[in-house]
C-alpha cells in the first residue's frame, strides 16, 4: 500500500469484505487487480475489459478463474516466495502440536485437571515417518527441519527429480499408495488443481495406519474430507470404549485417546509383551500404577516384566515400596516372596559376554593387483604381467568379546575372533586368521586411555604364515561438545613361517612403531567429519629391501541419518623404501603413493522388517572403494575397484 501510495500517478482503491456485485462493478473499470482470497467468476472476469495484470498475494490461485484469464490474454502473478517459511513452520508446529498432545494438555490446565501430567500422552517425533506429498517450495523448507528433529523423510512428487529429494537426506517415493502404510505423520503441500482434487481419497485414507496424522497447509479439496470423517468415526466407534477391539492388536492411538482405561492399557501391555516389546509393555504399566497407585496387580505384573527382562534395580525399588503395605493379601505376598527370592537368586555377573558375527563378500576387479600397464620389471628387463582378474570373496567371522567393570570408570575387555576368508577362483588366496585380544579402558575426567595387547595369526594357503604381536596405547580427549582429539601409539613384531608352498617366510619378518593423531568434529546432529594423520616405521630383519617408512592422511566425512548411516571417506598413504627392492634384480628403491577412496553405507535390518528384527541388532552393510597405488616399480603401479555386501549381528549372552 505504501508503495501505492508513493505514486501520485496511480490510483487504487481496497474493497474490504466487498459482495460479488461490488467487485464486478469495480473490476469493469480496473485496470489491475490484486486479490487474496476472495472468490472471483468466471463472468466478472468477462466484464473486465480494461484490465490487464491479475496479482495473487499467495501462492494459490484456485479461487482465479484461469482459463478466461488465459483467453483474454491477462498475465496472472503470484507470490510464490512470500509464505515458504512461515507455512513450513506451521506444519512442523501442528506436527508437534498432534505428536506432543499440546491442545490436550493445555485444555487440562485450563480446566483445572492437575493430574494429566501423569498420563504419558505425548510421543516423541524422532524417528517417525514423514510423508511428505510435494516437494516444491514449502516441502522442501518441511523437510529441512524435520531432518533436524530426526525424522524419516519420504517424498511422493512425480515432477520432482529423484536426485534431489536424495542428496536433501530423503527417500524418494514413486508410488504413493504403497507408502502409506508405514506413514506416521502425512503433509500435503500441492497446489489444488483438477488432476490433484482428492489425492488423499477413500483408499489412501483406509491404507493409513489409524495411528496416523494428516497435516494439510495446502488446499482443503487435496483430501475426500467425507471419506476422512467416515475413516474418524469408525475409529472413534472402534476406540470409544476400548471393549470393541478385543480380538485386535490395540494400536498407540487408542492407548493416547484411553489413558486412563484400565482393561485396554492392560491387555496393550500384554500384546506388547508379547512381540518382545518389553519397552512399551514397561512404560504402559508405570504410567498405570502412576495412575492407580493401589492397584496391586499392576505392581506384580510390572514386577514379573522386570524381572523377566533382568532389572533388579527397578524391581527391588517396587518391592521395598510394595513391603510397606498393610493391605496384601496372603496370595500377593506369596507371589511377592517369590520374586524377591529369583532376584536374591540371581547373582550379578562378574563378566558381560558379547558376541559379534558376521558374514560378508567382496566383488574385486584386480585381486592380484596387477599393473596398470600389465607389465611387470623383474630384472633389468620388463617382462608381461598375468591378466587383472575379476573374483569374488567370501568371509565369515565371529569375535566374543568378555568385559569386567573394574573400579570405578575402568573396565578390562577379553576377546577372540575368527575370520575365513575365501575367494571363489583364486584358491591360493583362501586363509583363517585367529586373533586375541587384551585390554584396558579407563576414563580420567574428559579423558579415555586405552592400553591394550594384541595377538594375531594368520594360515595361508600358498603364502607363508603369519604370526604378530602388538602392544600399545590409544586413548582421546574431548574439547568442548563438538571437538575430540585421539592419539595413538603401537609396536608390532610379525614373524612368518614357512609351509609347504612358501620358503620364503623370513622375508616378511619386521618390527614396527607407529604414531596416530586424529581429530574428530561433530557439525550437528547429522554430520560429522574426521581427520587423521599416521607415521609408521618397519625395520625388516631379514631383507632390508622391505625397511620401510609410511605417512598416512585420511579425511572423513559421516551423515547419520534416521534412515541409515553412510560414511565417505579418503586416505593417502606414502611409502619410502630405505633400501633397493630385493624381489627384482636392481638397485631402485621402492616409493609409494596410494590414494583409497570408500563410501559405506549401514542399515538396521529392523527399519526395513521390523518383525525379522525387532530390537535392531541385524545390520545390512554396504560398501565401494577404488584404490590407486602410484609407485616407481611398475609392479607396484596398479588400480582396483571393490563393491562389499555385508550382515552383521551383535549379541549380549549373559
Amino acid at each position: 500500500m505504501q508503495l501505492l501510495r508513493s505514486h501520485d500517478e496511480l490510483t487504487h482503491e481496497v474493497l474490504e469484505k466487498p459482495s460479488q456485485k461490488e467487485i464486478s462493478i469495480k473490476l469493469a473499470k480496473a485496470d489491475a487487480l490484486i486479490i487474496r482470497t476472495t472468490k472471483l467468476s468466471a463472468d466478472m472476469m468477462d466484464k473486465a475489459n480494461q484490465l490487464k495484470i491479475v496479482a495473487r498475494h499467495g501462492v494459490g490461485y484456485d479461487n482465479i478463474p484461469v482459463d478466461v484469464l488465459s483467453r483474454k490474454k491477462i498475465p496472472l502473478a503470484t507470490t510464490g516466495n512470500a509464505n515458504a517459511i512461515t507455512v513450513a513452520e506451521h506444519a512442523l508446529y501442528l506436527i508437534l502440536t498432534l505428536a506432543k498432545r499440546g491442545s490436550t494438555f493445555d485444555r487440562a490446565m485450563r480446566e483445572g485437571d492437575w493430574e494429566s501430567r501423569n498420563r504419558l500422552q505425548g510421543s516423541e517425533i524422532f524417528g517417525k515417518n514423514l510423508l511428505l506429498v510435494g516437494y516444491g517450495r514449502i516441502g522442501r523448507e518441511v523437510a529441512k527441519r524435520a531432518l533436524a528433529f530426526g525424522m524419516r523423510i519420504h517424498v511422493f512428487d512425480p515432477y520432482v527429480d529423484s536426485e534431489q529429494v536424495i542428496q536433501a537426506g530423503a527417500i524418494y517415493i514413486n508410488d504413493l499408495g504403497a507408502s502409506l502404510s508405514e506413514t506416521d505423520f502425512l503433509s500435503l503441500h500441492l497446489p489444488f488443481t483438477l488432476q490433484n482434487r482428492h489425492i488423499i481419497g477413500a483408499s489412501e485414507i483406509k491404507t493409513l495406519p489409524t495411528t496416523a496424522y494428516v497435516i494439510n497447509t495446502a488446499r482443503g479439496g487435496l483430501i475426500d474430507e467425507d471419506e476422512l470423517l467416515k475413516a474418524l468415526d469408525d475409529i472413534s466407534e472402534a476406540e470409544g470404549t476400548g471393549t470393541s477391539v478385543n480380538n485386535k492388536n490395540i494400536t498407540y492411538i487408542q492407548i493416547l485417546q484411553n489413558p486412563n482405561d484400565l482393561d485396554l492399557n492392560l491387555k496393550y501391555a500384554q500384546q506388547q509383551g508379547k512381540m518382545g516389546n518389553y519397552k512399551q509393555t514397561i512404560s504402559t504399566l508405570e504410567r498405570l500404577n502412576m495412575i492407580y497407585p493401589e492397584n496391586v496387580e499392576i505392581k506384580l505384573y510390572l514386577l514379573s516384566v522386570l524381572v523377566q527382562i533382568d532389572s533388579p534395580e527397578k524391581a527391588n525399588t517396587i518391592i521395598e515400596e510394595m513391603k510397606l503395605r498393610r493391605d496384601l493379601q496372603a496370595e500377593d505376598l506369596e507371589t511377592l516372596k517369590e520374586i524377591e527370592q529369583e532376584l536374591q537368586d540371581r547373582e550379578p555377573s562378574l563378566w558381560a559376554l558379547r558376541l559379534d558375527t558376521g558374514i560378508a563378500s567382496v566383488w574385486s576387479n584386480n585381486v592380484n593387483s596387477v599393473s596398470k600397464t600389465g607389465l611387470k620389471k623383474s630384472s633389468d628387463s620388463i617382462d608381461t604381467f598375468a591378466s587383472a582378474k575379476h573374483d569374488r570373496t567370501g568371509s565369515g567371522s565371529m569375535g566374543i568379546s568378555a568385559t569386567r567393570p573394574i573400579g570405578e570408570g575402568s573396565s578390562l575387555l577379553i576377546n577372540f575372533s575368527h575370520t575365513t576368508s575365501d575367494q571363489y577362483q583364486e584358491k591360493d588366496d583362501d586363509s583363517q586368521s585367529y586373533g586375541l585380544t587384551f585390554g584396558l579402558d579407563t576414563s580420567l575426567g574428559n579423558q579415555n586411555l586405552s592400553p591394550y595387547i594384541i595377538m594375531s595369526k594368520t594360515d595361508n594357503m600358498t603364502d607363508a604364515d603369519a604370526f604378530s604381536f602388538m602392544y600399545g596405547l590409544g586413548g582421546f580427549f574431548s574439547v568442548g561438545e563438538r571437538n575430540s582429539i585421539s592419539y595413538g601409539y603401537a609396536f608390532t613384531d610379525s614373524k612368518s613361517n614357512h609351509n609347504s608352498e612358501d620358503d620364503t617366510a623370513n622375508e616378511a619378518n619386521a618390527i614396527g612403531h607407529g604414531f596416530t593423531l586424529g581429530h574428530d568434529f561433530i557439525v550437528n546432529s547429522l554430520i560429522s567429519t574426521s581427520i587423521g594423520l599416521g607415521y609408521s616405521d618397519s625395520d625388516a630383519k631379514v631383507d632390508a629391501g622391505n625397511d620401510a617408512e609410511t605417512y598416512d592422511f585420511s579425511l572423513g566425512l559421516n551423515f547419520a541419518f534416521p534412515w541409515a548411516f553412510i560414511s565417505v571417506s579418503s586416505a593417502h598413504s606414502f611409502n619410502d623404501y630405505k633400501k633397493a627392492d630385493s624381489s627384482i634384480v636392481s638397485d631402485i628403491a621402492r616409493s609409494d603413493y596410494s590414494n583409497t577412496f570408500s563410501v559405506g553405507l549401514t542399515k538396521a535390518i529392523g527399519d526395513l522388517f521390523p518383525t525379522l528384527d525387532p530390537n535392531r541388532s541385524i545390520f545390512i552393510n554396504l560398501g565401494y572403494e577404488y584404490v590407486e597405488s602410484e609407485s616407481n616399480i611398475i609392479n607396484y603401479d596398479y588400480e582396483k575397484d571393490s563393491f562389499s555386501l555385508s550382515f552383521s549381528k551383535s549379541l549380549k549372552i549373559n
